[in-house]
């Protein structure tokens, strides 16, 4: 029985009803934690809101990514994980960051200054495309570059936060003002141009 909490206290984890927290004083580079991800091979991603990202098992810190060692910012969104286990970070005002296996670091951008801009989800389908939910509408990775999708029939949302695949064929995407629903054959189509 194991639970894992990313909260403004610390991480949390509770097992067998014993607590553990762990921040800064355990050597968390914060304690304002927003977002976890466990990845494939068993390694816990926690993303915080202001000290990046720390990569994390057994109890104990493996890696720290941050501002100082390839992140450009320190503020996580979003983490998930492709097939072949690089780990893809959604930031406020730093781009989509993808950590390889071997711990190298690309990073992608939405504008030239990505000021203002929070991706609160990245998606990979199932046919390995990636989609990414950014504050000013959705988005598609291609691989080389993130490419705002146009939602032309939605003109009073300002912002989106997230999306979720019906397996039915349809996206449905959650803004400020309600749900808007998207067919994938119509994302798929704009992707191709």
């Amino acid at each position: 029985n194991s639970l894992w909490l990313a909260t403004y206290s610390g991480i949390i984890h509770i097992t067998n009803g014993v607590e553990k927290v762990y921040g800064v004083k355990e050597g968390m580079p914060a304690e304002d934690f927003r977002v976890i991800h466990k990845d494939a091979e068993g390694n816990f991603w926690f993303g915080s809101r202001s000290g990046g990202l720390v990569k994390f098992r057994d109890g104990k810190i493996l890696s720290i990514f941050n501002k100082s060692n390839g992140l450009q910012s320190n503020y996580v969104l979003a983490i998930t994980e492709d097939e072949k286990g690089s780990i893809y970070v959604g930031t406020h005002s730093g781009g989509l960051s993808i950590i390889s296996p071997e711990h190298s670091i690309v990073t992608f951008h939405m504008k030239e200054d990505d000021a203002g801009i929070l991706l609160f989800n990245i998606d990979i389908d199932k046919e390995g495309k990636v989609w990414v939910m950014a504050n000013i509408g959705p988005a598609y990775f291609d691989g080389n570059s993130l490419r705002l999708i146009k939602l032309q029939s939605d003109r009073r949302s300002k912002t989106y936060f997230d999306w979720v695949d019906d397996e039915r064929g349809k996206m449905l995407i959650t803004t400020n003002i309600g749900i808007i629903q998207v067919r994938k054959d119509d994302l798929f189509a704009f992707i191709k141009g």
